[in-house]
């Protein structure tokens, strides 16, 4: 399987005061820094982002913006990527999915899901009973089917759309969750003060 690797970062971060969740400092690194280090085996590795691309442009690697308008929300950036590589990288079979706001995603995320691929079509996870429908590893030959959800059926909600497709979630029950996302400025502030991490507070005070 050729497995690629897109890191959704399309949303406009209304929660996070209008600013990249991905651009949030912990421990003197970005966590888009940390997870270009920790997913770099995957090829190619894209980023999903809109609006101003220039101020991701340092990363060095494919910025995908949304081909459906109007922030369409994490369906659209999925829809994006897989178009991309229909396109660009006929060869790549498959795309593992994750967001820009989870700083702990484990490295083996890819395989890991891969290993599951037969029970379903689409593989997503789940950790301490509670479903991460944004995180999953999607064949690039759904893109027809999501192309009609997105532009026909006007469907918006991922687990509404792999749940038609048929999905098998994969359990990931270690502590700390390995899928806590980063919303809302009180999420910053709650990891601070457990005093495992140096977080940059100042974050949701910027905007785009």
């Amino acid at each position: 399987m050729n497995m690629a690797c897109c890191m959704l970062a399309g949303g406009q971060g209304q929660r996070m005061g209008h600013g990249d969740k991905g651009l949030i400092q912990i421990d003197g690194q970005t966590i888009l820094d940390a997870l270009i280090e920790r997913f770099s085996h995957h090829s190619p590795l894209l980023l999903n982002a809109n609006g101003d691309t220039s101020r991701f442009a340092h990363f060095d690697i494919p910025i995908i913006p949304d081909e459906v308008s109007g922030f369409q929300g994490p369906l659209a950036g999925i829809h994006a990527a897989l178009s991309y590589l229909v396109t660009s990288h006929p060869m790549v079979s498959h795309c593992l999915i994750i967001p820009t706001d989870a700083p702990f995603l484990p490295q083996n995320l890819g395989e890991v899901c891969a290993s599951h691929m037969a029970k379903a079509p689409l593989i997503s996870v789940r950790s301490h009973g509670r479903t991460h429908p944004v995180i999953g590893l999607w064949p690039v030959s759904v893109l027809p089917q999501l192309t009609t959800a997105l532009c026909d059926r006007d469907i918006r909600k991922i687990d509404a759309f792999t749940a038609e497709m048929g999905c098998h979630y994969v359990d990931f029950d270690e502590a700390p969750d390995p899928f806590l996302n980063l919303n809302r400025p009180s999420d910053l502030t709650a990891l601070q003060e457990a005093g495992l991490y140096q977080i940059d507070l100042a974050f949701f005070q910027q905007s785009k």
